[in-house]
């Protein structure tokens, strides 16, 4: 329960925020306003950025590059785009803590300063009136990943998902995250791209086309089970752990990946969605508890209901699935998600009904605070069951007060963003009892009420990191792990430009902290990583608003390699 300032979700946050601001017709951000008296002023306010992109293999100036900076504490983003030189500028840039993105035709979406494993890069820090120029971004060419995909006889399979994939952690589980998709064509050929340089899982999944996206059979399907293609994984496994990586170098192809997909019995799973005649909605079944990794399997088991509500899912495969339905923007929530155990026997009559969801409502408080101001604060609870792109979420009333809409049954985690950077959670509680580590469980529905206690008096830890020549080192993924292993109470972050970080808001307790060159996103939740790290770490004990400095030494990437499956 705590403030979201994971790569990860700065990851999602910015590309959704990307997109609106390209269709936006609003104002470029460096015109000037022509009062030079204000403008004056306002320099001495907030600070610019300068600096040049170019390409990382030939070292040439790249034109027609979009740059990208959000502050990591929420507040919208800014573009600038590079001249016929490569060349880019930032004004009245508001002091804070950024990152900077670049996007080209051709080149990988990129973090500045970004290592191997990084879904964000270097932590710019401002000031007032600061000027940081000479800025050299290495934009990185376009990496592949090409190949077929086959059946058990040879022969291609068209219309086949394939996903290049890397590990990351929820919650200290291994999990897989797409980042790039292709379709198979005709002649089963896929093509992976704008992939950065590194190490990566290809997966395959069946599109179901003829039932599961076209509709429903006219025939009862028979008693037996079917033989079908299923998620597979390169070079021909259905084991995540047994897939083999495929390694791809800057702006290089990595040619003939092919697939044999693997074939098992499944079944076809039926039943209705009760919505309103005409309303069109997507139904899948998500493997239970699969976290961001469910994304892959539930490409196959997904269905577009009929204009009268049924759905036929077929090559579902034995398991414990939620059923769960969303808009045809596969966004908004539909119907009341259930539990469904698939064995080797087909089903139907299943029902999902279409009202259900709850409304959560709910106070949020800052302590020993008659009045607080909770302007731009927001909360946001996050589904442990079935992973959302588009959690419930909801502003914070002027008086406290907040009601989160159209709630399904799950298991939730409490967080909030915005607000004082000196905030953290120091309690929630549903219908007067304190919800643990575990989460809001509102799996029978929303049937009472959450009280949020906050205090605006969390401890700081600043530091800095330095390499084995003793000089700072920014772009080191730097992180408080709590001795109480309460992931919500887990925080990261990337040093500055200056080797610099800064822990805000942290809850009272015993901590310990560690500063890796890179590291897949994540895996400090996993305590038989961290063993090989014992005697590594700094140790520092919080109490509120306790402030302490500490100086970590960074671990190398050979020491820090999670990458096998």
């Amino acid at each position: 329960m705590h403030r979201i300032r994971t790569p990860f979700q700065l990851a999602v946050c910015l590309f959704a925020a990307t997109v609106v601001l390209a269709a936006s017709q609003s104002t470029p951000p460096n015109q000037a306003s022509g009062n030079t008296k204000n403008d004056s002023n306002q320099s001495k306010q907030t600070a610019t950025l300068k600096g040049k992109v170019t390409n990382a293999v030939t070292n040439d100036a790249l034109r027609k590059v979009t740059l990208i900076l959000t502050k990591t504490s929420g507040g919208g983003i800014t573009k600038a785009d590079t001249d016929d030189k490569g060349e880019f500028s930032f004004q009245d840039i508001e002091p804070g803590r950024y990152y900077l993105f670049a996007e080209r035709t051709g080149f990988t979406r990129q973090a500045y300063g970004a290592r191997g494993n990084a879904l964000v890069g270097v932590g710019l820090s401002f000031s007032a009136g600061q000027e940081v120029k000479d800025i050299v971004f290495k934009l990185q060419p376009n990496s592949v990943i090409s190949g077929k995909v086959l059946d058990a006889d040879g022969e291609p399979i068209p219309q086949t998902m394939v996903m290049a994939l890397r590990v990351m952690y929820q919650r200290g589980k291994k999990q897989l995250l797409p980042l790039s998709t292709s379709m198979t064509n005709d002649l089963g050929e896929y093509r992976l791209a704008n992939l950065k340089a590194g190490r990566y899982s290809v997966s395959a999944t069946p599109m179901n086309v003829g039932i599961g996206v076209a509709g429903t059979s006219n025939q009862p399907p028979s008693d037996r089970p079917e033989h079908s293609n299923v998620t597979t994984f390169y070079p021909g496994v259905r084991e995540k752990e047994l897939a083999s990586p495929i390694e791809v170098g800057v702006g290089a192809e990595a040619r003939g990946m092919d697939i044999r997909m693997v074939q098992v019995d499944t079944v076809r799973v039926k039943g209705k969605l009760d919505i309103p005649s005409g309303k069109q909605a997507i139904v899948y079944l998500t493997p239970k508890g699969a976290g961001v990794s469910g994304l892959i399997s539930r490409i196959q088991t997904m269905a577009v209901a009929q204009q009268d509500g049924t759905f036929e899912i077929k090559g579902v495969s034995p398991g414990s699935y939620v059923l769960s339905a969303t808009g045809i923007d596969g966004l908004s929530s539909l119907g009341v998600p259930q539990a469904v155990e698939v064995a080797d026997k087909h089903i139907s009559g299943l029902v999902l009904p279409a009202s259900g969801n709850g409304e959560l409502s709910g106070t949020f408080r800052i302590e020993d605070k008659l009045t607080a101001n909770v302007k731009d604060i927001q909360v946001m609870i996050e589904p442990q069951e079935i992973f959302s792109v588009s959690p419930p979420k909801v502003a914070v009333g002027d008086d406290g007060k907040f009601t989160l809409k159209d709630v399904p049954p799950d298991r939730y985690l409490v967080h909030h963003t915005g607000g004082a950077e000196s905030l953290y959670m120091k309690s929630v509680r549903y219908n007067g009892l304190e919800v643990g580590d575990d989460g809001l469980d509102l799996s029978g529905g929303v049937k009472g009420s959450v009280d949020i206690l906050m205090s605006d008096k969390g401890g700081q830890v600043d530091g800095s990191v330095v390499g084995d020549d003793g000089n700072p080192v920014s772009g080191v993924t730097v992180v408080l792990i709590p001795d109480s292993r309460r992931f919500s109470l887990f925080k990261e972050m990337t040093t500055d430009q200056r080797g610099a970080f800064s822990f805000k808001g942290i809850t009272p307790g015993d901590y310990k902290l560690l500063a890796w060159e890179d590291i897949d996103t994540g895996a400090y939740q996993d305590p038989e990583f961290l063993k090989q790290f014992v005697g590594k770490s700094e140790s520092v004990s919080l109490r509120e608003s306790d402030r302490k400095v500490v100086s970590l030494k960074m671990i190398p990437i050979e020491s820090a390699s999670t990458h096998k499956l």
